[in-house]
Order: C-alpha cells, then sequence, then structure tokens
C-alpha cells in the first residue's frame, strides 16, 4: 500500500501568521503576491475581515503555504467588474521543495470548495499571470474556466479565471 500525502487547510494561528510574513519575504512569494509590503497588506487584510477565509497549507501535518479568499468588493479584488458575489482566492506555497508538485491546485481545490459551501459566494476567481500557464491549466484541472485577461500594474497581463457554484 502507498501512502499518499495530505494535504490539510487549517486556521491560521499566531505562529502560523508569523511563518506567513517570513515566507512573503521570499523573492518568489513576493513576486507571485504583487511585492513583500502588498502581500503583507493583503494578508492583513483579509486576516482582520469577516468577509474572508484565511488558512495555513499543511502538508502531513507540516505548514508550507497559505491561501485565503476573499469577497472581491470587499477585498478591492484586481477585476472591478467580476460578477457580484465572487470571491477571489489567492493561495501559494511557501516552502520551496514543495512547490510544483501540485499541492497548490490540491489546497485550491480545497479553498474554493469550502468558500462555495459555507458561504453564499456565486463564483470563486483566481489571477495568474500569463508567463505562468502551467499554473493557469492546473487551476483548469478543477473547476476554474479561463474568462479573459487584464493588465495588472505589477503583474503584467493575466488571466482571471472562475469557478462557480455548479463546479464548486
Amino acid at each position: 500500500m502507498i501512502d499518499h500525502p495530505v494535504v490539510e487547510l487549517k486556521a491560521v494561528d499566531p505562529i502560523g501568521r508569523g511563518r506567513v510574513e517570513r515566507w512573503l519575504r521570499s523573492p518568489s512569494v513576493a513576486d507571485w503576491w504583487g511585492g513583500t509590503a502588498a502581500g503583507e497588506a493583503r494578508v492583513r487584510l483579509a486576516l482582520t475581515s469577516e468577509a474572508a477565509i484565511c488558512r495555513m497549507v499543511s502538508l502531513d501535518g507540516v505548514p508550507i503555504g497559505y491561501g485565503q479568499a476573499m469577497d472581491a468588493i470587499a477585498g478591492g479584488a484586481p477585476s472591478a467588474d467580476l460578477p457580484p458575489g465572487t470571491w477571489e482566492c489567492d493561495l501559494f506555497i511557501g516552502e520551496e521543495i514543495h512547490r510544483g508538485r501540485g499541492y497548490w491546485s490540491l489546497a485550491l481545490d480545497q479553498l474554493a470548495t469550502e468558500v462555495l459551501s459555507t458561504t453564499l459566494a456565486l463564483a470563486c476567481a483566481v489571477v495568474v499571470p500569463l508567463r505562468n500557464e502551467r499554473v493557469a491549466r492546473a487551476a483548469e484541472r478543477i473547476g476554474f474556466r479561463w474568462t479573459r485577461i487584464i493588465a495588472l500594474p505589477r503583474g503584467g497581463p493575466s488571466w482571471i479565471m472562475l469557478r462557480d457554484r455548479s463546479n464548486g
């Protein structure tokens, strides 16, 4: 029998919050989240908002990343014309050794499922830079569909991908 790693989402505690801040200082995570200061501000906003879900991503009980989902209107989503009732999901794998192994999409699937089953959200959105087609394809495999391309000041051209309640 082969043991498969278990990816779980857990509430963020004070120790986890410090770990998230450390990960946000990593150049690859900072680049994905629009810079260290922008990432820290987004996390702080989500952690203090009642219109957000914040989770540590753990692999076999060990924290490896962070994810959050927030009502797009409350969070100031990058595309103001997202459908009403859309929550934006943001997630990163902070531990470099665990990147590129499929854990991001497993965690995103769990986060989107939680949002769509515990809130009144009608859809979840992810924003993926065009330069990262591998990530867009991973989101597509878990039910996100390509909707359009937007231009972000820092991230450049990016796909907006949606997963609605029927794919939830």
